[in-house]
């Protein structure tokens, strides 16, 4: 394995946790109220924009602005519908990311098998 796909795979398995830390509270603080219309909305954008990414630095690099947003939504009142809006737009950004890592490590051994 070289090291670029270690670090990779490192960092991956790192962003996962941190991602996986920042679902969980933005899907707990909505069942507690944290976010609205406005919120649910930007989440389904950001989800869109992590299924267009194609690679990891794409990913990586919406991934701060996702946690600074789950951040700021807590606390905010909320209706059943825009929590629901906002935990399927955090479930499909989640798989997305975890697909555009998949990927990576595939592209990455496919490389190394040659």
């Amino acid at each position: 394995m070289c090291p670029t796909l270690a670090y990779h795979r490192a960092m991956h398995h790192q962003s996962l946790r941190s991602l996986a830390a920042v679902f969980m509270a933005g899907i707990f603080t909505v069942n507690l109220g944290a976010c609205g219309v406005q919120e649910a909305s930007a989440m389904e954008k950001f989800a869109d924009q992590m299924c267009a990414c194609k690679d990891v630095p794409c990913a990586e690099k919406l991934f701060p602005e996702i946690e600074k947003m789950s951040k700021e939504n807590e606390g905010k009142e909320v209706v059943a519908v825009a929590a629901d809006k906002y935990n399927a737009a955090m479930d499909r950004t989640q798989k997305c990311y975890e697909k555009v890592f998949a990927d990576a490590e595939k592209a990455d051994a496919a490389a190394e098998a040659k």
